[in-house]
C-alpha cells in the first residue's frame, strides 16, 4: 500500500477518534473544537514520520512503535496547550487516548487492507470472442 494512503487512514482515524470523544462529551461540535483537539494529535503523529519511518517500512510493528511515541507526546501537548494540569485526570486520559486511538488506527489499517485487496483481486475470465 501506498505511503500516502497509510497516512491519510491514519489521519481519519485520529480525527474519527476526536469527533467520537467530542460526541461523547457532548461539547459542541464545531470546528475549533475539533481542530482543537485532533491538532495536537495530527501534528504530533506526522512530525514524528521521519523519526520512526512508520510509512518507510509500514506493518504492525512501526505502527505500534509510532503510536507509543506519539499518543502520549500528543495527549501531553494538548494538556499544555489547553493550560490543564498533568494530574489524575490527564493520565486518565492518557489511557483511554491509547486505548481508543489504537483500535481506531487498527480498525483504519485493516479496513483498508481490506479495500485493497478487494480492488487488486482478480476479475472473472473474460470470454471474448476470437
Amino acid at each position: 500500500m501506498h505511503p500516502w494512503v497509510l497516512g491519510l487512514v491514519d489521519g481519519v482515524s485520529l480525527l474519527a477518534f476526536t469527533w467520537v470523544g467530542v460526541a461523547v462529551h457532548r461539547s459542541a461540535l464545531d470546528a475549533s473544537v475539533v481542530l482543537r483537539d485532533v491538532g495536537p494529535f495530527l501534528g504530533v503523529w506526522f512530525v514524528l514520520v521521519p523519526l520512526t519511518s512508520i510509512y518507510r517500512r509500514p506493518g504492525w510493528g512501526s505502527l505500534v512503535r509510532h503510536w507509543l511515541l506519539a499518543i502520549p507526546l500528543a495527549v501531553l501537548g494538548r494538556q499544555v496547550l489547553l493550560g490543564r494540569p498533568l494530574d489524575r485526570a490527564a493520565l486518565l486520559f492518557l489511557v483511554v487516548a491509547l486505548a481508543f486511538t489504537g483500535l481506531f488506527l487498527a480498525a483504519g489499517r485493516v479496513v483498508a487492507t481490506r479495500f485493497v485487496a478487494l480492488r487488486r483481486a482478480p476479475g472473472p475470465a473474460s470470454h471474448k470472442s476470437l
